[in-house]
C-alpha cells in the first residue's frame, strides 16, 4: 500500500530518500534505474548529464595492447593492434576492421593515438618512433627525434600552436614538439620528474608528473607546479584531459594525495582548482582508468564497468552503469567519437568493443537494491526502497 507523504516541497530536486513503504506521491520516483524523458523533469533532467547509450557489441580486427589507445576524425576510428608491423586497425563505421601493414620493427606496440590537426600520430614503445599518417587505412610514416627508449605515456594537440607534444613515460628531463606537418620530433627541457600524460587547455600544456604539475604554454619553456587542493604534489596512476577552452579535469588516485582518490577540475587552464568528489564519495569508482574529453563532454572509465560522464564544465558527473557496459561485463578502457557514435575498447586484453549512440533527450535514473531494516525484535525485519525528488 502508498504512503503519502507531506514533504512541504522542503526536500531538493535530487534528495534520496530511503522509504521502507512505497511513495504515492508524483514528486518522487524509485530510484529503479529506469530511463525519463528529459523534458518530463527538466529539473531533476539538469543533476543528470549523462545521456542514455544504446550499445552495440564489435569485434576488432586484432587485440590491442594494455594501453588500448583509441582515436577518430571525420571519417576513421583508428586503434592500435598487436604489436609488430601490423600494429594498427582502423574502421570507418566501428563495427568492421582492418589492419594496416607498418614498416616498423617487430616490437612496435602502440601505446597512444591522437588527431592532430589533419593527421593520426601514434606514440609507441620499442625501438621505434612515433608514426604519423594522414590517411589511417594507407601509409603511415616513421617520424625522427622522438624517444625510443621507453613507451609514449601521452600525447597532446594545442591547435593554437599547430604543435603536439609528446610525453614519454620516464624519469628525465625530456618532452618532444612536432610541429604540423613535420616528421622530425624537438627535445624541450623539463624539470626532472617522472611524467604520467597531459593535455592542451587552450592556453598552455599540463603534464601530469610525480612531482606535481608540469605547465608551459609554448612546449619550450616549463615550469612546475602543483593545485593547493590536495596535500601531496604526485600524479602517478593518474589522469587529464581538458574541452581546450579552459577547462581541465584530473582524476588522481588515493596513491597521489593523503586526502585520497578525487576529480579536481579547473575552468582557468589550471590556475585554480577544485575537489567535487570527497574521497568516501569515490571509493566505489575501483580503478579509473581514463578521462577523456569528447563530442562536449567528460567521461572517466572505471574498472567497475561504470562511465561516470559529466557535463562541459567537469563539475556535474553521473554515471552511466548500463548502456556502454559490454555483452561481457568487461570495463571500458578507452572512447572515441566520430559522427553520432562513441566507440569504446574494453579492458582486459581481448577485442571486445563497443559502438554506442545516444539519446539526448532521456537521462537514467540511479538504480538501488532493496535495503533490509531489522527492527529490535528478532522477528521482524523490513524492505526499504530509495526514492528520489522530481519535481519541485
Amino acid at each position: 500500500m502508498g504512503r503519502h507523504i507531506n514533504t512541504s516541497d522542503s526536500f531538493p530536486v535530487g534528495t534520496i530518500i530511503n522509504a521502507v513503504n512505497s511513495i504515492s506521491d508524483a514528486k518522487w520516483l524509485r530510484c529503479d534505474g529506469s530511463d525519463k524523458n528529459r523534458a518530463d523533469y527538466p529539473d531533476l533532467s539538469a543533476l543528470f548529464p549523462a545521456n542514455v547509450f544504446t550499445a552495440t557489441a564489435r569485434t576488432l580486427a586484432a587485440t590491442p595492447n594494455n594501453k588500448q589507445a583509441i582515436a577518430a576524425d571525420s571519417t576513421y576510428f583508428v586503434a592500435g593492434a598487436a604489436s609488430g608491423t601490423t600494429a594498427m586497425q582502423y574502421s570507418t563505421d566501428g563495427a568492421t576492421w582492418s589492419q594496416t601493414s607498418l614498416v616498423t620493427p617487430a616490437s612496435t606496440v602502440v601505446n597512444s593515438l591522437i588527431y592532430a590537426g589533419s593527421r593520426f600520430i601514434a606514440g609507441v614503445s620499442g625501438s621505434a618512433q612515433p608514426l604519423v599518417a594522414a590517411n589511417p587505412a594507407s601509409t603511415w610514416t616513421v617520424t625522427t627525434g622522438g624517444t625510443t627508449t621507453t613507451l609514449s605515456q601521452g600525447l597532446a594537440y594545442a591547435s593554437s600552436l599547430a604543435q603536439t607534444l609528446l610525453i614519454p613515460d620516464a624519469a628525465g628531463t625530456s618532452v618532444y614538439t612536432l610541429a604540423d606537418g613535420a616528421t622530425a620530433w624537438t627535445a624541450q627541457t623539463v624539470p626532472s620528474t617522472t611524467k604520467y600524460g597531459g593535455c592542451w587547455t587552450g592556453q598552455k600544456y599540463i603534464v601530469l608528473s610525480s612531482l606535481g604539475l608540469l605547465a608551459s604554454s609554448d612546449g619550450v619553456t616549463w615550469a612546475l607546479t602543483y593545485p593547493t587542493s590536495i596535500q601531496q604534489s604526485s600524479f602517478a596512476t593518474s589522469s587529464i584531459a581538458s574541452d581546450g577552452n579552459g577547462t581541465v579535469v584530473i582524476f588522481y588516485s588515493s596513491g597521489a594525495s593523503a586526502k585520497g582518490s578525487a576529480i579536481l577540475v579547473s575552468s582557468d587552464h589550471g590556475a585554480t582548482w577544485t575537489q567535487i568528489l570527497t574521497p568516501a564519495e569515490f571509493l566505489a569508482l575501483s580503478g579509473v582508468l581514463a578521462v577523456t574529453y569528447i563530442n562536449g563532454k567528460f567521461f572517466i572509465t572505471c574498472q567497475n564497468e561504470f562511465i561516470l560522464v559529466s557535463d562541459s564544465t567537469g563539475l556535474k558527473w553521473s554515471a552511466e552503469p548500463l548502456g556502454m557496459r559490454g555483452i561481457a561485463k568487461l570495463p571500458v578502457r578507452s572512447i572515441a567519437y566520430k559522427a553520432g557514435v562513441y566507440l569504446a575498447l574494453q579492458n582486459g586484453g581481448n577485442t571486445s568493443a563497443l559502438s554506442a549512440t545516444e539519446n539526448t533527450a532521456k537521462f537514467r535514473l540511479p538504480a538501488s537494491q532493496l535495503r533490509e531494516y531489522a527492527s529490535s525484535s528478532p522477528v521482524m525485519s523490513l524492505s526499504g526502497q530509495e526514492y528520489i525528488k522530481a519535481k519541485k
